[in-house]
């Protein structure tokens, strides 16, 4: 891609996802959430920035008519029952399998308060945040101020980026700095052993008491005061997301089917656990830094290897305009050695969701330097709004696909989960894990013992019933548990083997009409938030730790700095593309 077609590509990227703010409608109301006088979501108001049922929603899907019109005819009953049998199992009702993997949310912040109570629409217990009381303590004079955990009232919740690291999450679980000199530690990479761990180690379960303790910091030191360290900023730590605020990934949580005890792999951050999700392993790495430890020393082996060993069909979707495959660079020592063809752009994506040519196993990286559109908390309103509107592209695209012949809303499986919770609050203790067993020595002493924090995943398919919960534990290796079994591979490691796959979600006896699958209603970027990043720094998000990486690569050693001259995110557009063939799979 030049620069002249990149940059094409962002005028039509804004002007579509601003194309919500017409008032069309579409002549198909039978598959609209019609809701009449009533809210969306009972006891919750409809923002004013949400679309009208009916009305055509913002999309950056190019050609989006091919995708937002009058729905297709279902297929026939033959196509549409896989096995030609009443009740097939979970692993019977599809046949490739798409993951978005967004960023940074835990399970209360961001969908605790998806039921009102503890019991889904279909009267499934729901273990949220409803009806229920939970307290950490503000740190402050006079022993601090007990906050519980509240309903947010905006997207930027919380006010910033929490601390993620390894150390940061300690004290979140645990509820203390220790040494205590950590407290005034002036990075997350001055905190000293044994990082924030009780002396005796980490226990089970722990407290879950230490949310706003370790926000409390990060406002005060690690993110350089970006706001004021009052109370009422800290206590944002303690708020979570109410349906209307995310109204796309509430309403897929209420049709289809959520998982509410699914943890990440790691208790630390986006590139360990984003390892982890792929390869039950992180080669022994917690923390994002120094970067270039990805892109030389995580040589782990993938369930990408294991597929194009079977050769099944995979393919890594991003973003156009980052440039730049992070997911490629995570695993980069396996994954450089596959053929361009194997990581393609998000417009091939729904060329291919169209074409019905999908590979069995799509994983879509969303966009993590050019506004954000991976609901990371650094991104704000406008990031989550994108991720929104992301959401729903790819959802209403794999919905309206048809081909008889290939992939087609019938058979496959959508699944939508983040890489870890971010250090956002949860209530529910993670639990103990088996360690990968694979020779690597856990960084900062870790002993790969324990999961991260419980994260929001979505199962989505016409064959799951609206309202259901699965409460079953699962972890990050669950999905690729899953494609193991669903296509004869081996397990990786001991921490794989010992995850549980998919395989007893319950299922209907025939899938849901497409009638029955909603098109969804998103909320609209205001003019002051469809604006381009271009001339923001190069801070925050995934951003920086992407530009070091690719900056190793390219001068082939191991620095930690950004490259030279990149200060904003048009400078790093503009290195990328300067760079571009030393950054892309070199596989034939």
């Amino acid at each position: 891609m030049d620069r002249r077609t990149f940059l094409q590509s962002l005028a039509v990227g804004a002007a579509l996802a601003g194309c919500g703010n017409n008032e069309s409608t579409l002549n198909n109301t039978g598959s609209s959430n019609q809701v009449g006088t009533t809210s969306l979501f009972p006891g919750h108001p409809d923002l004013p920035d949400l679309t009208a049922p009916g009305e055509l929603p913002p999309t950056e899907i190019p050609q989006s008519e091919r995708f937002f019109g009058p729905d297709e005819p279902d297929l026939p009953r033959a196509v549409r029952s896989i096995l030609g049998q009443p009740a097939p199992a979970f692993l019977d009702t599809f046949e490739y399998v798409v993951v978005v993997m967004l960023e940074n949310r835990a399970f209360d912040h961001f969908c605790g308060y998806l039921y009102p109570g503890q019991t889904s629409t279909s009267g499934q217990p729901f273990n949220g945040t409803g009806g229920r009381t939970f307290i950490n303590n503000v740190p402050g004079p006079d022993g601090g101020t007990n906050v519980a955990f509240s309903p947010a009232t905006t997207l930027q919740t919380p006010i910033i980026d929490p601390a993620e690291e390894f150390q940061s999450l300690n004290v979140a679980l645990f509820g203390e700095f220790n040494p205590a000199s950590n407290s005034d530690a002036k990075s997350e990479s001055d905190a000293k052993s044994p990082y924030n761990l009780p002396d005796g180690g980490a226990y089970f379960p722990p407290p879950m008491s230490g949310f706003a303790k370790s926000f409390d910091w990060a406002i005060r030191v690690a993110k350089n005061k970006k706001v004021p360290n009052t109370l009422e900023n800290v206590s944002t730590i303690m708020q979570g997301l109410t349906p209307n605020l995310i109204p796309v990934f509430s309403q897929l949580a209420q049709a289809y089917t959520i998982c509410d005890n699914w943890f990440c792999g790691v208790p630390s951050q986006t590139y360990c656990n984003r390892s982890m999700f792929n390869a039950a392993s992180s080669s022994g790495y917690v923390n994002n830094g120094p970067e270039y430890k990805w892109v030389f020393h995580n040589t782990v082996k993938t369930v990408w290897d294991q597929l194009a060993e079977a050769r099944v069909p995979w393919k890594i979707y991003y973003d156009g305009g980052d440039l730049i495959c992070g997911t490629l660079f995570i695993n980069y020592p396996r994954l450089v050695h596959y053929p361009s063809s194997n990581f393609r752009f998000m417009g091939h994506f729904y060329d291919d969701v169209k074409a019905g040519t999908l590979p069995r196993y799509s994983w879509v990286q969303p966009r993590l330097i050019l506004n954000q559109n991976s609901y990371h908390p650094d991104a704000g309103a406008a990031g989550a709004k994108r991720g929104e509107i992301l959401l729903n592209d790819i959802y209403q695209a794999i919905r309206q696909s048809n081909n008889p012949n290939g992939s087609n809303y019938l058979n496959t499986l959508l699944v939508v989960t983040f890489d870890e919770g971010g250090t956002c609050y949860d209530h529910v203790p993670p639990p103990a894990a088996v360690p990968p067993g694979d020779g690597h020595k856990g960084e900062l002493g870790f002993d790969f013992k324990r999961h991260g924090q419980r994260i929001p995943t979505l199962l989505i398919s016409p064959w799951l019933a609206p309202g259901s919960v699965y409460s079953e534990q699962l972890d990050a290796t669950s999905l690729i548990r899953t494609l193991q079994a669903k296509f004869g591979l081996g397990t990786l490691n001991e921490r794989n083997a010992a995850s549980p796959s998919l395989a007893n979600v319950p299922v209907l006896p025939q899938p849901r009409p497409r009638a029955q699958l909603p098109r969804l209603r998103v909320r609209k970027l205001s003019d002051t938030e469809n604006v381009s990043n271009l001339n923001d720094p190069i801070t925050g998000g995934e951003g920086p730790g992407l530009l070091r990486m690719a900056n190793a690569i390219v001068s082939g050693t191991e620095t930690a700095d950004l490259p030279a001259g990149v200060n904003t995110v048009g400078d790093a557009v503009n290195w990328m593309q300067n760079n571009l063939a030393s950054l892309q799979p070199r596989g034939t």
